[in-house]
Formats: structure tokens, sequence, C-alpha cells
């Protein structure tokens, strides 16, 4: 198979949910629908991610000029994506309409759909008329790339970790879609420092994590590059996933790189996590809440820890890209 690249420039931005993102993503959606106008030919199969909708609207508009086969990647929802804020309220209400608009008019079109968690079902039906028996509705999680988990990490550091605590890693940005703060309350209200948390990742939450820590229970490694992770990650205990409750990151890629590093999770506030958590036995599904996480990290011990660990390590290489990735017909 032929495969050649065309790199299509976008408007910079700072702000995801901001005047000059709109203006990047219109721009952007306007050179692909040129692009596609001039280079797609009937027969084709053009995949496209669901987000930006401005870019799912033109391709659905192009393939019903082009008569190419449109496919959909469902792997982020907007506007259900944005976590509300009182800061932001407003923004995200006109955005969201501003969303939905698009997102009316860019599926009549669409031969098939993929989608990476069972919690975005509702958001495809709301926009389509598919039914969730149909053949064009496939579900593929995104997994974890074996290359990258497979690769020499020579050229990265160790981590240094005290094997008489339980070391827990929380790996991610630092965002709306995440919130420590009940993890980092239940810590400092132990009775006994057995528990680490090492936090690796930035984002404009980071300084307020940092105010809240009392204690040497809390480690924050900042940004970290992505092969940094994969050399460390199976070093820890336990990988720590803790959604904000109404966020749409239903099946995140942080699930996925404690799957290829073995470790258990601490999951709230994701039913698509909680699911196979509790199908597989490979981890503790809890609620967001600092008393509950705190009676529980009490009675954590070694044994259910290493037991857990086991039972990832059974079914981990049906997360990989390659097994997931294997059989897809597009």
């Amino acid at each position: 198979m032929n495969i050649s690249n065309v790199i299509l420039p976008i408007l910079k931005y700072s702000d995801n949910i901001s005047i000059m993102r709109v203006l990047s993503n219109m721009s952007f959606a306007f050179m692909l629908l040129m692009y596609l106008l001039f280079r797609a030919k009937r027969g084709d199969s053009v995949l496209v991610n669901a987000i930006p909708p401005e870019v799912l609207f033109v391709c659905n508009l192009a393939s019903k000029i082009k008569k190419f086969k449109l496919i959909v990647d469902v792997r982020d929802i907007w506007p259900d994506a944005l976590v509300n804020s009182e800061s932001q309220s407003k923004m995200i209400e006109l955005f969201s309409a501003y969303c939905n608009f698009f997102y009316n008019y860019s599926f009549s079109n669409v031969a098939k759909i993929l989608y990476v968690a069972p919690g975005f079902l509702p958001w495809i039906h709301k926009n389509t008329s598919m039914s969730i028996n149909s053949e064009n509705l496939k579900f593929i999680p995104l997994g974890y790339d074996d290359s990258r988990w497979k690769a020499d990490c020579n050229g990265h550091k160790e981590v240094e970790l005290d094997s008489s605590y339980i070391n827990i890693a929380y790996v991610g940005y630092l965002s709306q879609q995440f919130d420590l703060t009940s993890f980092i309350r239940a810590l400092s209200s132990l009775s006994s420092q057995n528990i680490v948390l090492h936090v690796f990742g930035g984002g404009i939450n980071l300084e307020k994590y940092k105010n809240m820590v009392s204690s040497n229970s809390i480690v924050f490694h900042g940004m970290c590059h992505p092969l940094f992770i994969s050399k460390n990650l199976s070093k820890f205990d336990i990988g720590l996933l803790p959604l904000k409750k109404g966020a749409a990151s239903y099946l995140p890629n942080k699930f996925f790189d404690f799957m290829a590093s073995s470790l258990p999770i601490i999951s709230y506030n994701s039913n698509d996590v909680n699911e196979l958590i509790m199908k597989n036995g490979i981890g503790w599904v809890m609620q967001d809440d600092s008393d509950e996480l705190t009676k529980f990290l009490e009675k954590l011990d070694l044994h259910d820890i290493k037991e857990k660990r086991e039972n990832v390590s059974k079914v981990k290489e049906i997360y990989g890209m390659h097994y997931l990735y294997s059989n897809v017909e597009l």
C-alpha cells in the first residue's frame, strides 16, 4: 500500500474554548473541503474524526458531491466533553449551541461510524439514525501502542521508588476532565502515611493541587516524555483514573497505559472503565468522595494489589492496538 502524507496548516490558538479556536477550525475545514473537492474520487474511503464539527460538516458535504465513502471515527464528543465551570459557563453554552448546529447537518451521508467507548452511543444515536445493532456501527477501543511499550527507553532516567510504600501513579494533563481533589484530601486524612501518589503531568490545576499538599505523600514529577512513562510506569503498584463527574472521557488513554504496564486501577466517575474493572477484577471502583477513599486506602493491602495485578496481566493483550486493529475492515 502506497501512503502519502499531506499536511494542511492551521491557525494557532491558546484556549480550547475561544474565538481563535473556532477561526482555526473554520479555516482548516475550508482547506480540507477544497482538497477533497479536487482530489477525492468516487469510491474512495475518507476517515474523519468527529471533532471538530466544522471538519465533519465539510466532509459530509464533500461526500455528497464526490460520492466517496465517509467513515466517522468518534474518539471524543462535543459539546458533551466540555465540563462546565462557573467562569466559562456562558462561553460553553454558546459553544455547545455552535457545535450542535453543525452536527445537525453532518451525518446525513455517513456510511460507517467507529467509536472508542460504549458511553459515546447516546451521543451517536442523538446525531444519527443508526441502530445500536447496525453493522455500520463498530466499537474499537483506542488501545495502547504495542511498539511504544516495547521501545528502547535507555535514554530516559529511572524513577526511584521506596518499596516500603504503596506507590500510586496518575499520568496525564491536570485539566477539568480529571479531578484529583478528593484523592489528595483522602491521602491527607490517612492515619498512617504508607501510600504515596506520584503525579506525572502539568496543566491548569497543577498549582491548585500543590497548594493542597501538606505532607510528603504526593510527589509532582511535572511533564514527562511518553517513553519515560513507558519505562517507569510498570514499577508502580496502582494507577489512578479520577474522572470528574460529568466528564465525557469515558474510556481514556490512561486506562490503556495502565493496562500496558500491568497496573490495577482505582477508578471513579467512568461507567465504561468501571464496567471493565468489575468484569475482569482489574482494580477498584470507588466513589468520588474523600471520606470513602480514606476508608478504602486505610484497608488497602499488598495481597489485594498483587491479585488484581495478576488479573491485569491475564487480559492486557486484548487492549493492545495490534490485537484490536488486526481485523478491522473499513
